[in-house]
């Protein structure tokens, strides 16, 4: 499998295909996709990730969790461990797991 990150960029026309095991950790992610790539809405996202996997796009997001959406109540990116996979088919997530499941 070949992943190629975007850079600065913002994925459109993807969506939620899945998510990553409940305790993938922020520090893990950025061990394989490095640092998020990605402009969040500040709001409901605090990291974003964007890219494609064998010519694939996927995106790997919070939402909802962090101190954009719930301010002093929300999760610190280290405590985070809730993340969802975005793409254009459900393969995305089998692909994308598999992938960061091999290089962690």
């Amino acid at each position: 499998m070949k992943v190629k990150m975007n850079k600065n960029t913002k994925i459109t026309g993807s969506s939620l295909k899945g998510y990553f095991p409940e305790d993938t950790k922020y520090k893990q992610l950025v061990k394989v996709f490095g640092k998020p790539n990605c402009e969040n809405d500040g709001y409901k996202i605090d990291a974003e990730w964007a890219g494609k996997i064998d010519d694939e796009i996927f995106t790997i997001y919070n939402y909802k969790t962090g101190h954009n959406y719930l301010g002093n109540e929300g999760k610190d990116l280290d405590q985070i461990t809730d993340w969802h996979i975005g793409g254009n088919s459900p393969e995305i997530v089998d692909n994308l797991i598999t992938y960061f499941n091999n290089n962690v």
